[in-house]
């Protein structure tokens, strides 16, 4: 659902629904483009199928559906975040797995405005569960896929660093004898400011 309030009152301006022909689908993100639409990204099971895909929505200042579209490979894939580039791409972000016996790994895809994706979705990770929750750019252009690596039972913060020119890099950041996650990140001084949770349970 999305639901436009006012900020003085509280009253509800309005509010529109959003479903796959399965009916099944959650939404995780939404963003205001440059030309004033709004993209919600999350996923759905498209055409009864048994896996999830990435689901993003594109619609106009009042709510109503412009286009939607599937992403994904066949396996479970899950929009978290998206982003808007200066070329006015969309960078789709979130997670994959090949199957339940899989570990997931951090997804990204690049999307045209009329949905046409532009080249085939790549993923990031290690031998273990790698989450991607968010992502931002950097001041010198780089875009930061922001999430979570590790095992269930610990873990550390881990970024996919997606340079304007050049080969991806993945970063892990971790605080002595703690679980870490980060959930977002801001620009900060020429880096990045991270938020998300550091303890002895990761969830």
């Amino acid at each position: 659902d999305l639901m436009a309030f006012s900020v003085e009152s509280g009253d509800l301006f309005w509010q529109r629904s959003y479903a796959p022909s399965s009916g099944l689908c959650k939404g995780r993100d939404l963003i205001i483009l440059a030309d004033g639409r709004l993209a919600a990204v999350g996923y759905g099971l498209p055409n009864g199928e048994q896996s999830s895909d990435a689901w993003l929505v594109v619609c106009d200042r009042n709510g109503d559906s412009l286009w939607s579209q599937f992403y994904g490979d066949g396996g479970t894939d899950i929009g978290n975040s998206l982003i808007q580039l200066p070329s006015d791409q969309l960078r789709l972000v979130g997670i994959t797995r090949e199957s339940q016996f899989t570990d997931y790994d951090q997804w990204t895809q690049l999307i045209n405005l009329d949905g046409t994706p532009v080249g085939s979705p790549v993923q990031f990770g290690t031998a273990e569960n790698d989450y991607c929750y968010n992502v931002n750019r950097a001041p010198d252009g780089a875009t930061w896929l922001i999430g979570r690596g590790g095992p269930n039972s610990g873990g550390y913060g881990y970024v996919t660093i997606l340079p304007v020119s050049g080969t991806p890099v993945n970063r892990t950041y971790s605080s002595t004898g703690f679980t870490d996650q980060f959930r977002a990140a801001l620009p900060w001084f020429g880096g990045m400011l991270f938020v998300g949770r550091s303890g002895v349970d990761p969830t």
